[in-house]
């Protein structure tokens, strides 16, 4: 990406590359047994001419979706607290949406897909199975979750990479997987400067304003419980939507059968010890069919 910009002709833009150049140790050649040419991505759809819908009509499309599911004791709450992102609450089974928040016909979908069709419904499967702790989740299925949330989505958004880049960025960063661990603001100041430099906007003040909005989320995520300016404490669980959804998209790449039982309960279908404990139980994927019934 930054490759792509050396001859920009802002010289804002160069400077911030400059930056990058000097702040992050990228190696000049980097081994990898991923060649991302080798999966078979959807195409992203475009959404242009697309409806938008309300904070209300997300509610109600969210509720149509649980009852479709037969998720019993959920409820959709509008969250007037300013948070701006859609968050499921598997503790007391809520669903809450941002009051202010707005999306467009194809990206609600994915949003159903990922947080009803994903979250919820494999909470009730789980909790519905021979397993009830596949309610709750065995122990380290996060990865599993998020990368097949992540997966539902791409399926109908479509994808021309794995998810979560900048989540398994930010981390990587504080952590110093490329020599030097930092703080809050060693990783804010990065992530502003590749967030511009990545930027399709012309304006290029509207462009450096979002830049710095997007690097402090960003860090604010990647930060939380933490004091923010000892280098190399970090939360790390963000790593889990990029890792995860390159574990489920290797389980598709190679057609595997597990793909066919996912959705029993919360359980990482990468992990090895996860399948033998649902192989032991007996726990298929014919048990979905009994689920549904």
């Amino acid at each position: 990406m930054i490759d792509g910009k050396r001859s920009d002709s802002d010289q804002r833009i160069i400077e911030a590359i400059a930056r990058l150049d000097q702040n992050i140790n990228i190696p000049e050649e980097i081994e990898t047994s991923i060649d991302i040419n080798s999966y078979d991505f959807p195409k992203l759809k475009s959404t242009k001419n697309e409806p938008e819908y309300s904070a209300e009509e997300i509610k109600v499309a969210f509720q149509r979706a649980l009852l479709e599911c037969n998720a019993q004791g959920w409820s959709v709450v509008l969250d007037e607290s300013g948070n701006t992102a859609i968050n499921v609450n598997q503790e007391n089974k809520t669903v809450y949406v941002p009051a202010e928040r707005k999306v467009k016909e194809t990206k609600l979908k994915a949003l159903i897909a990922h947080e009803i069709g994903t979250h919820a419904l494999r909470r009730e499967n789980g909790e519905r199975s021979k397993l009830k702790l596949l309610g709750l989740g065995l122990d380290r299925y996060l990865k599993g979750e998020e990368g097949l949330a992540r997966y539902k989505e791409q399926e109908i958004i479509g994808a021309t990479d794995f998810a979560g880049f900048d989540c398994h960025l930010a981390i990587s960063l504080a952590m110093g997987l490329d020599g030097k661990k930092r703080d809050f603001r060693e990783v804010f100041d990065i992530l502003r400067d590749y967030y511009f430099v990545k930027s399709k906007n012309a304006n290029r003040d509207e462009s450096w304003k979002n830049a710095e909005e997007l690097a402090w989320k960003r860090c604010l995520r990647a930060f939380r419980g933490t004091t923010c300016d000892i280098p190399g404490a970090c939360f790390t669980q963000d790593i889990a939507y990029r890792e995860g959804n390159i574990g489920i998209w290797n389980l598709v790449k190679k057609d595997d059968d597990e793909m066919r039982r996912v959705m029993v309960g919360k359980y990482d279908p990468t992990s090895e010890r996860h399948i033998w404990i649902l192989d032991q139980l007996g726990i298929s994927d014919s048990d979905l069919e009994t689920l549904a019934n």
